[in-house]
């Protein structure tokens, strides 16, 4: 059964605002009919995983992590096999995000794309269909109400910014859809450290926590609209007229030779020269960037690039920090520091050594 063919709130009419997210979803069904109005949580996150992973192989991977006393964010468990359902299995997906959101200040998030197999990362998205990008500043939101393709989805963060869904009408590899997320988050002023094919962001129907470590209530996260009826875009369609900031460009001096097995470029570096290579994005004079943690809706830049070789990056907010691992830890959401360990560590340190193109050392035992 259809989200628009499914009784729309899941709590009764009479249930508080607090059960349910109180302004109208402005929502189009697959035969086109209007159905606007209010929905209850449930419905928010059964009509995204509608939209986003119906159809669709693999797993989608949905975990929480608690919002701490703090401010901070906690550690996620992307390792535990509960975080993985089935693409498309809208029970499924409700029943996870249910027993999250039961524990006490729950931060949940969810991978838009689609995983090959039940394993967090990059690594496990081969072939995308859409596309999307995160606005974190409210200020942005009036160039994306003028941007010519209207998106399929919109959803409130909870901190003022959005979440924005394009459907691609065929699949791209995690490249090149990584390659358009960035094209369009620079056209619309949106935090190009989103743009990686195994991202987390927030699952609507569910609260953002954020404020309310500082006395305030949590805000929803929320479908503000949905289009189950559009057709989705041509990947060149959408892309008309944009540019990939992390385009190669013609070098100005020769390219930096192949480092030789077992070294590692980046410790010798300052945080604003493995930024760029990683994010590809140029960081400001003054070091300040928005955070690159996945879990973290970063409004205004609160982590900053440190001067000198060694001395890494710190986020003032949630206090990810580190060095080059620990960066591309962050954009994996994995957890920095001391946390990261076993296999996020060994797959951070693959994607610097792709990154700055080092061979990867012979095996033990192995043939030279």
């Amino acid at each position: 059964m259809s989200v628009a063919s499914a009784p729309r709130p899941t709590v009764s009419a009479a249930a508080p605002a607090a059960d349910r997210p109180p302004e109208p979803v402005a929502m189009r069904a697959r035969d086109g009919r209007r159905i606007d109005g209010p929905l209850g949580a449930d419905a928010h996150a059964a009509l995204l995983t509608e939209l986003l992973h119906s159809g669709r192989p693999g797993f989608v991977e949905v975990a929480g992590a608690p919002r701490l006393p703090n401010g901070r964010l906690g550690a996620f468990r992307r390792n535990d096999l509960e975080n993985f359902v089935r693409a498309g299995r809208r029970e499924e997906f409700l029943e996870r995000v249910r027993a999250l959101r039961a524990e006490e200040r729950r931060e949940i998030y969810f991978t838009p794309a689609t995983l090959r197999v039940p394993v967090p990362g990059n690594d496990s998205v081969d072939r995308v269909a859409l596309a999307w990008v995160d606005i974190d500043d409210a200020r942005r939101l009036g160039t994306l109400r003028r941007f010519a393709h209207r998106p399929h989805a919109v959803v409130a963060s909870g901190s003022g910014g959005a979440h924005v869904y394009w459907l691609l009408s065929e699949e791209l590899s995690g490249e090149r859809c990584e390659a358009l997320n960035r094209m369009l988050a620079a056209a619309l002023g949106a935090d190009p450290v989103s743009a990686n094919r195994g991202r987390f962001l927030r699952v609507p129907g569910t609260f953002n926590h954020k404020r309310a470590c500082k006395g305030m209530a949590p805000t929803w996260c929320r479908v503000v609209m949905c289009d189950l009826a559009k057709a989705p875009y041509r990947p060149g369609e959408l892309a008309v007229g944009l540019r990939d900031p992390k385009a190669p460009r013609p070098a100005r001096r020769a390219r930096r030779p192949v480092s030789a097995a077992g070294e590692e470029p980046w410790r010798g570096m300052e945080a604003r020269e493995y930024y760029r290579a990683i994010v590809g994005v140029e960081p400001g004079r003054d070091g300040k960037v928005r955070c690159p943690n996945a879990a973290h809706t970063d409004e205004h830049p609160s982590a900053h690039l440190y001067r000198g070789a060694g001395r890494g990056w710190y986020c003032f907010a949630c206090g990810a920090g580190g060095g080059a691992v620990d960066l591309v830890a962050a954009l994996r959401g994995y957890p920095t520091g001391p946390a990261l360990r076993s296999e996020g560590f060994k797959e951070c340190v693959a994607e610097l050594q792709r990154i700055f193109g080092v061979e990867a050392p012979p095996r033990r035992g192995g043939s030279p």
